[in-house]
């Protein structure tokens, strides 16, 4: 989540292996004509693990919440 604030800097993003805590959302204000490629996502509490993150998963933390769980501007 920390790298979030350099990378919509750059107008071709990929996003691979991090984890979104519970009840916060990943908040993408990119440039106009970016391109983002994800990796899988997982939601799931019990996929939290240092292996997953390596495989370059997207893990969201698991929290009943309104949301929303990304926004992308």
């Amino acid at each position: 989540m920390a790298d979030v604030s350099n990378a919509v800097k750059c107008t071709n993003v990929v996003l691979n292996g991090f984890t979104v805590p519970a009840g916060q959302a990943l908040v993408l204000p990119l440039l106009e004509g970016t391109t983002v490629n994800m990796c899988k996502i997982i939601f799931s509490a019990c996929a939290l693990n240092s292996s997953s993150l390596a495989d370059g998963n997207i893990l969201f933390g698991n929290k009943t919440w309104a949301g929303p769980l990304f926004t992308v501007r």
